[in-house]
């Protein structure tokens, strides 16, 4: 009888090859002095950023204050209106109400309910004082 044979060789591990190792990464003719150079533009770059943004901030400032102030007061104004406007809004609607119309027309006077008679005070020693109830 014929054995089975495997049909592939065992696999075996393969290993990556190994990368060169380069001591300094830009092109041959690159020396320390132009790395330094740049290094040291970067840095004279990122520090003129720095100080425009320190000089923005302080410019800001004061408006950024101001600003905060203006917004204080518009808030205590509008807190100030939200109690008239709600006050409005009570009288309103006791004015379009129908059960208080004639309530409401009394205490403005421009209605007298003809059920009702005026009340005269009179005092002694001074002319007769009409009031309405």
């Amino acid at each position: 009888m014929n054995a089975l044979r495997p049909l592939r060789p065992p696999l075996q591990p393969v290993r990556a090859p190994r990368s060169r190792s380069r001591a300094n990464p830009y092109p041959h003719g690159q020396s320390n002095r132009t790395v330094a150079f740049e290094v040291a533009a970067k840095l004279a770059v990122n520090l003129a950023f720095s100080v425009v943004a320190v000089i923005t901030l302080v410019k800001i400032m004061p408006y950024q204050l101001s600003q905060q102030e203006k917004l204080q007061e518009v808030r205590s104004e509008v807190s100030l209106a939200g109690g008239r406007v709600d006050r409005l809004n009570a009288e309103f609607s006791r004015y379009f109400d129908s059960k208080q119309t004639r309530s409401a027309m009394q205490e403005k006077r421009l209605w007298v309910d003809s059920q009702q008679k005026p009340v005269v005070w009179v005092d002694k020693n001074k002319s007769p004082i009409i009031s309405e109830p």
